[in-house]
């Protein structure tokens, strides 16, 4: 009797660590961070992943040879030395955060025109996106991605000039 009684606290136990270690994998979920030109159709996005040198990434701008005057004038510099498409699913849940600059969603004339929606149409229409192939982009997005699912895409004001 002892050992069936043992045997079933010992089975609780371990029942407690699993849950316990399942429970945490779940918490550190945590996006990959990507930054690239995007092309959008039929509820996915294929993407060219560029790498942002700034003026203080100094060893890569050594590297690279890069001049300032010439290269970065407005402080950063889109690193794409070839195209690389990878698909990823867009979901009704991804979010589309860019700059509503014709106020199309936002109101205030004077106030922020950071835009936040899950429409992909609204995306579409308001932000600086055009439907043009990935090797003509200029402008990169940033984007959230877990298991091949884009989470979120944001369009930074810096990069849209």
């Amino acid at each position: 009797m002892k050992k069936i009684i043992l045997g079933a606290v010992f089975f609780v136990l371990a029942l407690s660590l699993i849950a316990c270690s399942h429970d945490d994998k779940e918490n550190t979920y945590a996006p990959e961070a990507l930054a690239g030109y995007i092309f959008i159709g039929n509820n996915e996005i294929v993407l060219d992943e560029v790498e942002i040198i700034t003026r203080e990434d100094k060893d890569k701008i050594e590297k690279l040879g890069l001049v300032e005057a010439n290269d970065y004038p407005s402080g950063y510099y889109i690193y794409n030395p070839e195209v690389k498409k990878v698909s990823l699913q867009i979901t009704d849940d991804t979010k589309y955060i860019f700059t509503d600059y014709n106020q199309l969603y936002t109101k205030d004339e004077n106030g922020e025109r950071l835009y936040e929606t899950t429409k992909l149409n609204e995306f579409l229409k308001g932000s600086s996106y055009h439907d043009i192939p990935l090797e003509e982009q200029r402008i990169p997005y940033f984007l959230e991605v877990y298991d091949g699912k884009v989470i979120s895409i944001t369009e930074e004001f810096i990069y849209t000039q």
